[in-house]
């Protein structure tokens, strides 16, 4: 799992903008100052945020794509996920 700190106007017309092309890895949205090279905004520290906030030792990060709405997927949307596996 990592950000990018590739240009993301190269990608702006692909369905995956505003994340970058990866060859598998789970890529998260950062957004970088070019000028001081500063990073703006990193949706990777969010989630490793939201991971070290359950106070686990380890654990895992899941990804589910379950739809193309725009908007937070809720508990009880993944709970059938988790509960039975994947759908087939």
């Amino acid at each position: 799992m990592h950000g990018s700190t590739d240009e993301l106007k190269f990608f702006s017309k692909k369905p995956y903008y505003p994340l970058t092309s990866t060859r598998g890895c789970l890529s998260s949205k950062e957004i970088w100052d070019t000028e001081s090279g500063k990073c703006l905004e990193s949706d990777q520290v969010k989630l490793i945020n939201a991971f070290n906030s359950t106070k686990q030792k380890k654990g895992f990060l899941v990804i589910l794509e379950i739809n193309d709405k725009q908007e937070n997927v809720t508990l009880e949307e993944i709970l059938p996920y988790i509960k039975n596996g994947p759908r087939r």
